[in-house]
């Protein structure tokens, strides 16, 4: 695997937390939805128009794909986390984990370790080299 395909495989992080965002907020929106409904129960037959249970049935069922989507997503990023933690150097794997975890951009990582932005390039290449995927 060349260090460019690595440098994808690893920026699918940003991905992943992302996604886990949106569906969370899905969720929220599906639970505002959910708590406005409020099922009316009868002995009258029913017209089979808008029946609130069986909405609030569908929503829950959402609720429960929504978790599942968010358990493979988080799976997806703890994959990745341990690909950067199998980097037996502490120095490369903080890099590593600066970059694709925390976001930050390489200036951001020069100035948080102490190093120049040459440097820290240098240090990226020698990490995507230790990295086993």
């Amino acid at each position: 695997m060349t260090n460019k395909e690595k440098i994808e495989y690893l920026k699918r992080n940003t991905v992943c937390l992302k996604e886990v965002d949106r569906l969370e907020d899905e969720k929220v929106r599906l639970s505002s939805i959910r708590d406005k409904i409020t099922p009316t129960y009868s002995d009258m037959p029913k017209s089979g128009i808008g029946d609130k249970t069986d909405t609030a049935a569908a929503i829950i069922d959402l609720d429960l794909e929504i978790d599942y989507q968010i358990k493979k997503w988080m799976q997806y990023g703890n994959e990745i986390r341990q690909v950067i933690e199998s980097v037996p150097d502490y120095n490369l794997r903080l890099l590593l984990n600066y970059r694709y975890i925390t976001g930050m951009k390489f200036e951001q990582i020069a100035v948080t370790m102490g190093y120049s932005w040459r440097q820290i390039h240098r240090l990226h290449g020698k990490a995507l080299e230790q990295i086993r995927i």
